[in-house]
């Protein structure tokens, strides 16, 4: 199974503990796992990144589409696939319109289109529990430190039972409490 990493994951990691001033290994290792196919990310990620001033942004910037996919012909139909999803999600027009419009939506019909896990810390907020299951997207979500923790040293390989969730990855944050489903992989199709 091949990873997509969101901009968050990417951010945090310069920003804290995988910092290149201090881990240019991990960065390393990010280039080797996306060279073996196991690790990308999206152009519309990359627009993100990029539009910083820091080294994250030079890093990018000097990725290409190998590194940072750009939406293909099998993309295409996820598009309206994960579209029909957050309208019928119950989220509010303006939460539905921005999500349709920032790289979260792309990242989703990207790992479902070719059935990649999404890499984010990003969380559904205002879900009650009781909610969940009619507002999931069908497409596997792990946290970096998750990932990274469970590759084999010095591998450029992730395996799958770092899965954690399968929870949509929605950037809008509406108001409400914080809700984090408890770990587990959801299965079937939209």
């Amino acid at each position: 199974m091949a990873y997509l990493l969101d901009a968050n994951t990417f951010i945090e990691a310069n920003n804290t503990y995988y910092g290149m001033d201090f881990c240019p290994a991990y960065w390393d290792w990010l280039e080797n796992a996306n060279a073996a196919g196991r690790v990308y990310s999206i152009e519309k990620v990359q627009n993100e990144i990029t539009a910083g001033t820091d080294a994250l942004a030079t890093w990018a910037a000097a990725k290409d589409a190998r590194f940072f996919l750009a939406p293909d012909a099998a993309t295409l139909p996820a598009f309206a696939t994960v579209s029909a999803w957050a309208n019928s999600a119950g989220y509010s027009a303006g939460a539905i319109g921005t999500f349709l419009s920032v790289a979260d939506y792309y990242l989703v019909a990207q790992a479902l289109a070719h059935r990649y896990a999404v890499v984010t810390r990003e969380v559904a907020i205002g879900i009650a529990e009781e909610d969940q299951d009619s507002r999931r997207v069908h497409c596997a979500r792990c946290d970096l430190s998750d990932a990274v923790r469970d590759a084999p040293r010095g591998a450029s390989e992730i395996r799958p039972a770092t899965l954690t969730s399968a929870v949509p990855v929605v950037a809008t944050k509406r108001k409400g409490r914080s809700y984090r489903p408890p770990n587990r992989q959801y299965t079937g199709e939209l």
